[in-house]
């Protein structure tokens, strides 16, 4: 009987360790947007320079155009040009994207799959010469001089602890204030929060998402495919994935813009003359359709 107490007192014994030692090794998970929340917090400063940064015209070459003329604030961070446009008013070979909520991309570049950092993209429409998009100099040592005395300039770098712009500062800068373009208060975000219920039109339209669309317009911001990835093969190549949040206000549509509603694009698709698979819609599931992909 003895021998039975001490052997039951051993398990239990064991039992009690093993789970003070799982308490202790087990750390509780931490959502990607509270990572990205934090590390915000620790760039404020950053933020706000770039967020100077990103309106600034005299960061392109003739003084005409900045960030922020291809990616409107207003306008979801898009332009609504077919194709944007350059410095010298060159028509460039894509439109401008959203860039809301660019931390849950893999890849930033429309037709490179090599590219997934933001950095490394930011640099193509700053440096861009075919044709020239902002034409910025890197090693414009005056303007970064020029733009440091500024008065609004120079109360941010005094926080920063710098006292003079450089090209370092401005592309990191401009890194953290886009990845602060998060925003997740869409009719879609309330309904998968239990905060907000679909009308019966926009859960047919959900429905038809759901069984036509979700294979290449998954994730968070519904720009990935569901067996992974961000880029779709067309005739010409690679192109890759729009991101679909706020898409009834980021028209025109297409990377080139051929597209100029809503109506357009599921009219290709359901007729066969898009470059991807084709979707049969009746004109009522069309509706629908476009009206849940405003909660987007």
């Amino acid at each position: 009987m003895h021998g039975m107490l001490r052997g039951i007192c051993t398990i239990l014994n064991y039992l009690w360790i093993s789970s003070l030692t799982l308490a202790t090794c087990t750390k509780p998970t931490v959502s990607k947007k509270q990572v990205l929340e934090n590390q915000l917090q620790a760039h404020k400063k950053e933020i706000a320079l770039g967020k100077l940064l990103f309106m600034e015209n005299r960061l392109s070459i003739n003084n005409t155009r900045s960030c922020g003329t291809c990616h409107n604030p207003t306008m979801h961070f898009t332009d609504g040009y077919r194709k944007s446009l350059g410095a010298y008013a060159d028509e460039l070979p894509h439109n401008s994207p959203t860039l809301v909520n660019l931390f849950w991309n893999t890849h930033y570049s429309y037709t490179d799959s090599t590219i997934k950092d933001l950095r490394v993209q930011m640099k193509r429409p700053l440096h861009g010469n075919k044709p020239i998009e902002m034409g910025l100099d890197s090693n414009n040592i005056a303007l970064f001089q020029l733009l440091s005395q500024q008065r609004e300039y120079k109360k941010i770098l005094n926080q920063i602890g710098e006292n003079v712009l450089d090209y370092k500062l401005i592309i990191n800068s401009l890194y953290w204030y886009e990845l602060s373009l998060i925003n997740f208060e869409s009719k879609w975000d309330s309904a998968k929060n239990g905060n907000y219920k679909y009308t019966d039109l926009e859960n047919k339209g959900f429905a038809i998402f759901t069984h036509k669309c979700a294979n290449c317009h998954g994730g968070i911001n519904h720009n990935q495919k569901n067996t992974g990835g961000m880029y779709v093969k067309n005739n010409r190549g690679i192109i890759k994935i729009p991101n679909l949040r706020f898409v009834t206000n980021t028209a025109p549509y297409f990377n080139n813009g051929r597209a100029a509603d809503l109506e357009e694009v599921l009219t290709e698709y359901s007729t066969y003359k898009s470059d991807y698979t084709k979707i049969a819609l009746s004109k009522y599931e069309k509706r629908a359709l476009i009206e849940f992909l405003r909660c987007l």
